[in-house]
Parts: C-alpha cells; sequence; structure tokens
C-alpha cells in the first residue's frame, strides 16, 4: 500500500513538473518600473543626476534583451503610479515604440510612494498570469531607493514582503531591486522568503554595470527552466527522486534561520559610507555576500575570489551565526582570533571591505 502510495505521488510530481516545463517556450513577461521622482535628477536628499543613464540602460534593454514574443509593461512612479500599455515584441518596430515611452517620462514628482507602486505592480502580474502560456515573469525596479510618500500617506512604507507575498502563486516571477542610492535595508521581514525570487542589486551611481548584472541574471534565470533536449527530462526525473529522498531526510531535522545584522564599509576611502544587512528581516537558513548577483547581497566593488556564506547552527544548546568563505580561507579578525561562530561585535576583514557582526 505504501509502495502504491508513494508511485502515485512521484507519478503526479513528475507529470506536473514535465507539463510546465512543457509550457514554457522561452518568453517572458517584463514589467520596467522607473522611479521619476525629483530625487532621481539630484534634487533632494539624493544629490545624483542618474535619470538620463538609467533612461539609456532602459532603451539598450529594450533593444537587446526583449526578445520577440515577449511582453514589455512600462511603469512610473512618484506620488502616483503611471502604467503603459503592454506591448508585446514581434519585430524592431514593436521595440521603436516601447522606447518611444521614456522620451515621455520625466522626473517631476515631489513624493515618491513605493508601496504603491508594489501595489499596483501585483495587480499588473496578476493580470498578465492570465494570459502568461508559460512565460516568466520578470519584475525590475529601478530607483534610488528613497521611499518618501506623500502627507497622509507615511504610514504605507515600501514592503517588498507583499510584493512577493502576491507573486507567491507564480513560481515563474523574478524580482529585480535595483538600488541606486545607499543601500537600505529595502526588504522587510520574510523578503526573503523562498516563497518569491528576490534579487537585490545594491548598484550605487553605476547604472550601465548595474543593468548588465540584470541581463544576466535574467538570461541565467531563463536557461535553468529551458527545454533543450531530453536529457534534461531523465535529470528532473532523477532530481525528483533525490530530492523526495532528501526531503524525507530534511524533514527529521531542525533548522534555523540566520539572524542578527551586519554592518560593511570599504577600506579604500578615508572616510567610508557604513551600510547596514538587517539578516533577521531576510528570513534564510543561508545567506551570501559577495561581487555578482548569484549572492543574497551583491557588493559590486568587494574584491574577493569567493564569496562569505552565513549560517545558524545550534552549538551546546545556543543558536549561533556560522561564518566561512565559497573557497575555505580563513577569515581575520580585528578583535580576536580566527574562528567560524560569530560573536556579537566581531570585526573581520575579507577583501577590501570591513564587516561588524551585531546579534539580536
Amino acid at each position: 500500500m505504501k509502495n502504491n502510495k508513494f508511485n502515485k505521488k512521484m507519478l503526479i510530481i513528475i507529470t506536473s513538473l514535465l507539463f510546465s516545463f512543457s509550457l514554457f517556450g522561452g518568453q517572458k513577461d517584463v514589467i520596467m518600473v522607473l522611479d521619476t521622482s525629483l530625487s532621481m535628477v539630484g534634487q533632494g536628499r539624493s544629490g545624483k543626476n542618474i535619470m538620463a543613464a538609467v533612461k539609456s540602460e532602459i532603451k539598450k534593454f529594450i533593444y537587446e534583451d526583449i526578445k520577440d514574443g515577449d511582453r514589455l509593461t512600462f511603469m512610473t512612479f512618484d506620488s502616483k503610479v503611471v502604467e503603459y500599455a503592454t506591448i508585446k515584441i514581434d519585430d524592431e518596430n514593436d521595440r521603436n515604440i516601447a522606447s518611444k515611452f521614456l522620451l515621455r517620462v520625466e522626473p517631476k514628482g515631489l513624493w515618491t510612494h513605493t508601496q504603491l507602486m508594489v501595489d499596483k505592480v501585483i495587480e499588473k502580474s496578476k493580470e498578465l498570469e492570465k494570459t502568461a502560456d508559460g512565460r516568466k515573469l520578470f519584475v525590475i525596479i529601478l530607483t534610488d531607493n528613497l521611499d518618501d510618500p506623500p502627507p497622509g500617506k507615511k504610514g504605507k512604507r515600501l514592503s517588498i514582503k507583499e510584493l512577493l507575498k502576491g507573486l507567491v502563486k507564480n513560481p515563474k516571477a523574478y524580482v529585480y531591486y535595483v538600488n541606486f542610492g545607499a543601500f537600505k535595508a529595502a526588504v522587510d521581514k520574510k523578503a526573503g522568503s523562498s516563497k518569491g525570487n528576490l534579487k537585490i542589486v545594491n548598484a550605487g551611481s553605476d547604472t550601465k554595470n548595474a543593468l548588465k548584472d540584470v541581463k544576466k541574471g535574467i538570461k541565467d534565470d531563463e536557461s535553468n527552466s529551458t527545454q533543450t533536449t531530453l536529457v534534461i527530462i531523465f535529470i528532473i526525473f532523477a532530481a525528483v527522486l533525490i530530492g523526495l529522498a532528501i526531503g524525507a531526510f530534511l524533514k527529521r531535522r531542525s533548522s534555523h534561520e540566520v539572524s542578527g545584522s551586519l554592518e560593511y564599509w570599504s577600506n579604500d576611502v578615508l572616510s567610508p559610507l557604513v551600510e547596514t544587512i538587517d539578516f533577521t528581516s531576510l528570513v534564510r537558513k543561508e545567506i551570501t555576500i559577495g561581487n555578482n548577483i548569484q549572492n543574497v547581497v551583491a557588493i559590486r566593488d568587494l574584491v574577493a575570489s569567493s564569496n562569505l556564506v552565513f549560517t545558524s547552527e545550534t552549538v551546546d544548546g545556543v543558536l549561533k551565526t556560522k561564518l566561512q568563505t565559497g573557497d575555505g580561507e580563513a577569515i581575520s579578525f580585528k578583535n580576536r582570533g580566527e574562528g567560524n561562530y560569530l560573536e556579537n561585535g566581531d570585526i573581520f576583514l575579507y577583501g577590501n571591505y570591513s564587516f561588524k557582526y551585531i546579534s539580536l
């Protein structure tokens, strides 16, 4: 009887996987969201005029990365959200039409109502999903991260958690949050949930390379689910078998999310800006930090051969944060000798950056 139940379960899982896999034809939906508040042209707290450069990179993205069969929806936001018509791209003429939206975009907003944008993106994603036909959804949010709602809306601050929650039913939804301002805790509680795919690009004023990372990330995400040969089907079949075995094993084990926060700053400047990553709000069992988009947090100018890997383990009944590097290199601490388990206030060096761990 148990074997019959197991076989039925296997058949359902494999059939579902292959069916959904066969639906995906390599096409995608893209919601491109651009911050049009005045801070994007250097007015207010930002001091950086990056709008022209960002628009230029969006135009390149349209011509180089939006393929025939893709659908593009362009949205802008400041105190309000403007949604342009969704265009199905079939040829260069459609790309020309899409790029002309940028000519109509001028930063005029006195306020930046980011949460309103999140609500509109969720609404649009649900609309697109009805006619997706297996497409993946990529949401690309381009902002200087100055969340400043208009008067009367101050309580409605940015919640990436709500965005991911709204996309939870779509396993093919990916969110790229491209931050051209100082890094802040752009994701709040449960933003790193396995129910959504969120990638943060901490770009500063480097508009060109920021979108380069987004392009690479999208290509990687697309290729991960593209069916090319029957070999892939057998790989999926084997993965399901292994996954069931691992799942049964892991079900018997308890696991923990990484907690605390991490401050970091560059050693290449005299008066560096101290950034903070809130580990607890990410709600992840493993957090990686490196210089590319494959990591949970990307620090673009980090000079290192590998990445930092943070996990959580119970040691003698106490939950501790464990630190390792991807290549097993020893970590150099400024306040103590070597070790893998972090204590409150530990300061360590990695590459050209310094890091300080703060426990709860």
